[in-house]
């Protein structure tokens, strides 16, 4: 407020606005016309006028309680100070300030904006220049405390604020605080998995908005704070519009060129919106094939530029192409022979069954058994007088054989059968509960796991995933499932905790751990997983989406330390054409698309402005990573304990990323080690440290035994220091 005022003593109770004052109408309001005229500050004469009116203190949560008992009188009180001086800017601002102090509980504040409209109140004054930005101050902090209906009714406003950021592009701080209520604002609006409401779609207005936060996000003095919640409604923006991005072309340069700049969490946030952007054009991945086509071309013969690198890195028997196919011809095989057994061993069958399941994904041919009638020439299927008629439907009598024989090794093998058809049916929910009970009670069979990492649930594939890689006697098609799976689930929790989390707090710990694990796991895959393994082109595009998030900084606009990773996608992909595998277009085939392809040109846009953005200055420091707090963190997700907020505190399911930016430190993966087994190198749910140096950690004691050759000299060196 201009110029300091003269210190005013406490009014007196004779000068209060009560009920039962002993004072005019007219002397009361005089009385508060002075005090707030005499304030040196908004704070000093809210703090005034609620001594003078006898207002609980509205910073303690008692008399947040108090506000509540007496809330229809305070308020009337108070809007009728508003009402009676519409007109004056101070007298608004100053009430306008008390509303805002009690909307910081979250009951008082749903019921000024909810039962007493007070966004309809604030926003005209966003008109008048006295006011503008108290009342953006107002609404940053309603946005950022309130709840998705309190923001959805500030974004039904949002024209008022497009307007602001046109008619004063020049004034930093209401650009600012615009932005800042837009992130959040706008978000409640586009940011779920349904689609938004068109109404509410068109009050945001994202067409005319979004060139207006480009033209910001350009400005020399740009706040981190303002990129901040431009790339929170980038995030939350891009899947349900992103006709409105790719009509910008600079919007999505700028999140491109965000994967490259020196903050991990608006690289994490950034490789985000940029899958987001691709939902609504993406088509869903296909891991099927044709063993006919397949055959068929295998008949004709590999190309030299495919059957090389197979030959060159895992021979034949490792290729998951020739894999399937002895598979396929093995079962066609053992069928015939069963049919033609005229004991009908279906034991036998059985056995042969569970051994091909293990062979690879694709070791049930959807076939049965048929002959060519003589009179139509059409082949038709045969009744042979067999349990089943499709070939699949043989998989449940086998493993009811099995199931009778009663031994643990019998009893696997009869879990594996049945998991197996109810996978093929379709019924992979339903397959989890069994899946679990085999886990109970044989620990050791690395398919029960694998069944488990094909559930919804993320966190439980992930767990499973990491606990089934240390079973013993892994066969390569289980190994390499479990692996692309697990390192799939890890880089969608990663992405999802990097983005609500802040630096230090346990969501970003926890994120920082799965993108770890994500990224070294995809190298794993592409280092050592068969060249025409169905998972490597879908690993080949996530891999450099990771690279991004965790060094991402260092790299240049030519994107050249992705070379190895785009010829691996390309040799991925010719597999995939010559065994008859459509290449879809999935989300993160497009997203890593748009960076190879336009990283160049998103640089030169973007990349002087984005070297400007501050995130530490006086804000917090950048905090040192330390590799053991995320193998901490890791480890006790890994042991399913409550990784939840303290008790008693709620947090906002609507915000995602903090008010103040917070500063994250730069990672580096050659530093940073996950909790693994010092053995295995596998994350497990019950890791314990060396009893002696409390260095190692182990899975159990025979991981401890295996690597105690190793680990001894340094296990005694450390005991002794």
């Amino acid at each position: 407020m201009p110029g300091p005022g003269k210190h005013r003593k406490k009014p007196s109770k004779a000068l209060t606005l009560a009920n039962g004052s002993n004072r005019s109408n007219t002397s009361a309001s005089t009385t508060v016309i002075r005090v707030i005229e005499d304030a040196r500050s908004w704070t000093d004469a809210a703090d005034a006028v609620c001594v003078l009116l006898e207002l609980p203190n509205l910073e303690t949560r008692g008399g947040l309680k108090k506000v509540h008992r007496d809330f229809t009188n305070i308020y009337n009180r108070l809007d009728g100070i508003l009402t009676q001086h519409a007109k004056n800017d101070r007298v608004a601002g100053t009430i306008i300030s008390i509303f805002t102090r009690m909307c910081s509980d979250s009951i008082l504040r749903d019921k000024l904006v909810r039962d007493k409209d007070l966004i309809s109140k604030l926003i005209p004054l966003l008109d008048r220049e006295a006011c503008r930005l108290l009342v953006l101050e107002a609404l940053c902090a309603i946005t950022h405390h309130g709840g998705v209906e309190v923001r959805v009714e500030i974004a039904k406003k949002m024209s008022t604020l497009i307007r602001l950021l046109e008619e004063f592009p020049d004034d930093a701080s209401c650009a600012e605080l615009a932005i800042v209520i837009v992130g959040h604002s706008a978000s409640a609006v586009v940011g779920n998995e349904a689609p938004p409401d068109k109404k509410l779609l068109k009050a945001i207005d994202i067409p005319r908005l979004l060139p207006l936060l480009i033209s910001q996000l350009k400005r020399p003095d740009v706040s981190s704070l303002l990129v901040d919640h431009a790339l929170e409604f980038f995030v939350k923006a891009t899947q349900h519009c992103s006709k409105d991005f790719f009509a910008v072309p600079s919007s999505v340069n700028f999140l491109i060129a965000c994967t490259r700049c020196s903050d991990i969490q608006t690289r994490s946030v950034s490789v985000s919106a940029l899958l987001r952007l691709h939902v609504s054009s993406m088509e869903k991945e296909d891991y099927t094939m044709d063993p006919h086509t397949m055959m068929e071309n295998l008949k004709r013969g590999v190309p030299k530029h495919l059957s090389d690198p197979i030959m060159s890195t895992c021979g034949p028997y490792e290729s998951e192409m020739y894999r399937t196919l002895y598979a396929s011809s093995d079962f066609m095989k053992a069928m015939t022979m069963y049919a033609q057994d005229r004991n009908r061993d279906i034991f036998k069958l059985a056995l042969e069954v569970g051994r091909l399941i293990l062979m690879t994904e694709h070791s049930v041919p959807q076939g049965y058994f048929q002959s060519q009638n003589e009179r139509t020439g059409e082949f038709e299927m045969m009744d042979l007088g067999l349990p089943f008629t499709y070939w699949v439907d043989a998989l449940p009598v086998c493993a009811k054989e099995l199931r009778a024989r009663g031994t643990s090794d019998m009893l696997d093998m009869a879990d594996i059968i049945d998991l197996k058809y109810m996978v093929l049916k379709n019924r992979t929910d339903e397959a989890q509960p069994m899946a679990e009970r085999a886990i109970q009670r044989n620990p050791r069979v690395g398919f029960f796991y694998y069944v488990r990492t094909l559930g919804s649930n993320l966190e439980e594939g992930l767990r499973a995933a990491k606990k089934g890689s240390k079973c013993p006697n892994l066969t390569s098609y289980v190994k390499y499932a479990m692996l692309f799976r697990g390192l799939e689930h890890a880089a969608s929790l990663g992405l999802r905790s990097l983005e609500d989390g802040c630096s230090g707090d346990k969501s970003w710990n926890e994120g920082i751990a799965f993108i770890m694990c994500a990224y070294e796991d995809a190298n794993e895959f592409m280092r050592s997983a068969s060249p025409d393994n169905r998972g490597m082109k879908t690993v080949a595009c996530l891999q450099p989406l990771l690279a991004l998030i965790v060094k991402g900084n260092e790299y240049g606009p030519d994107l050249r330390e992705l070379r190895e990773a785009n010829e691996k996608l390309k040799l991925a992909e010719e597999y995939a054409k010559f065994l008859g595998i459509k290449v879809k277009n999935t989300d993160i085939r497009l997203a890593r698309n748009a960076i190879v392809s336009r990283m160049a040109a998103a640089s030169c846009e973007w990349d002087e402005t984005i070297s400007r953005y501050k995130y530490e200055g006086s804000r917090e420091k950048l905090k040192s990573f330390k590799p053991e707090k995320a193998e901490d963190d890791l480890a006790s997700w890994l042991e399913n304990v409550n990784l939840g907020d303290e008790e008693g505190s709620v947090p906002d399911a609507t915000t995602t990323r903090g008010h103040e930016h917070m500063a994250h430190p730069k990672v580096n993966p050659n530093d940073v080690e996950l909790y693994r087994c010092s053995w295995c190198r596998n994350p497990s749910a019950v890791l314990r440290k060396c009893s002696n140096c409390e260095t190692a950690r182990y899975c159990d004691a025979n991981c401890q035994k295996e690597h105690w050759s190793t680990h001894k000299k340094a296990c005694k060196g450390k005991a002794k220091s």
